[in-house]
């Protein structure tokens, strides 16, 4: 599972992957920060990104 969360939170966009490489367009969004997580079955990760 990939999540965009801002800080307050808030899941802006989330994609269920099972691919090892993927891609989000965020061109959407808003000027500022916001966090990229990734959850699989054995781990968490977290990426704070400016856009």
């Amino acid at each position: 599972i990939l999540q965009i969360v801002d800080l307050q939170g808030r899941i802006i966009k989330e994609l269920n992957s099972t691919n090892t490489s993927e891609t989000m367009d965020v061109s959407e969004l808003p000027s500022g920060p916001y966090l990229l997580i990734s959850r699989s079955k054995n781990s968490k990760q977290s990426f704070l990104f400016i856009k």
